[in-house]
């Protein structure tokens, strides 16, 4: 059961979604964004862009930060069709699942859609879903961004390693961007992850994986997030093959999925899941000894829960 109630945030009226331990909050009158996410009434793990926080119907886009739904391949001026409108909500009659019901942007025809459920009393299962509202097939994928606070450390973990006799052929490819630079102290190559440590942070960076365990971890003093989505072997993902991306600059990072790019027909919809896990006092897993110690029992354990 899902505890909704409406609160001011940075000016915009919202809604603050709660179950034990965490607490979200989504804005009325822009999105669907879910703009702060608290554990155990800490500081909010999210990134806000202080400057753009209750402004409404600007002219041009705005990052503003926490979570958001888009559609890949990002290209101008598409993806950055501006979500500054006030947008819908319904709870379900069991009070189990929150909708945040987005505008159809003006440029795409795409309506973009959230929901919200929660799992257990530390996390959440986020729901997206692209609809074509326009008379016109699209080629996308729903792409999840989750923008968070600067001065943590993410674990974006590789598939199990194999003998030499049994890989004879590559296994997953590490996708960087024309701009990132592996030379920077930001990245850290562990032998069963790849650390970003954004106390480094600096000029924007960017990697994808075309295949991974399905799930990215970031820990901040107020609390580790955790997020998980399915990874379908075989299927057509955006940006060469890539179902997980991590962005980073001078003031945030970046937690990226993706879903298949298919022919989205009008009035059809593409649908992404992931799932949240909020932990608190974790150690800061930056190293593969702690990784494999402090980091990933818990996450076994966890996706043992979501099968």
């Amino acid at each position: 059961m899902l505890k909704v109630s409406e609160c001011d945030y940075e000016g915009w009226k919202s809604l603050k979604i709660e179950n034990q331990k965490v607490e979200l909050i989504c804005p009325l009158e822009i999105g669907p964004r879910i703009l702060s996410c608290r554990l155990n009434g800490q500081r909010n793990l999210f990134h806000n862009v202080a400057a753009e926080l209750g402004g409404r119907e600007e002219a041009h886009w705005c990052l503003r930060g926490g979570h958001r739904l888009w559609a890949a391949p990002e290209v101008q001026p598409e993806t950055y069709e501006l979500d500054n409108r006030a947008i819908r909500y319904s709870l379900t009659e069991k009070g189990n699942k929150l909708i945040l019901e987005g505008n159809v942007d003006v440029r795409t025809g795409l309506q973009k859609n959230i929901e919200l459920v929660a799992q257990g009393d530390s996390g959440f299962r986020i729901n997206h879903q692209i609809v074509n509202r326009c008379t016109k097939p699209v080629y996308a994928a729903p792409w999840s961004l989750t923008v968070m606070e600067a001065g943590g450390y993410a674990a974006l973990p590789l598939p199990p390693k194999e003998s030499h006799e049994s890989a004879l052929q590559p296994r997953y490819s590490v996708v960087p961007w024309a701009y990132t630079d592996f030379s920077l102290p930001l990245w850290q190559m562990q032998s069963a992850f790849i650390g970003v440590d954004t106390l480094h942070r600096g000029p924007p960076q960017k990697i994808g994986l075309t295949d991974y365990p399905g799930w990215t971890a970031y820990w901040q003093e107020a609390g580790t997030f955790l997020k998980h989505s399915v990874v379908t072997k075989g299927a057509d993902y955006p940006d060469r093959g890539c179902p997980v991306e991590i962005f980073s600059n001078d003031f945030m990072i970046e937690l990226e999925t993706l879903g298949q790019l298919k022919t989205l027909e009008p009035g059809h919809s593409l649908e992404h899941s992931e799932d949240w896990l909020l932990l608190a006092d974790l150690p800061r897993f930056d190293s593969d000894e702690r990784f494999a110690a402090d980091l990933l029992p818990v996450v076994t354990t966890w996706l043992d829960t979501l099968q």
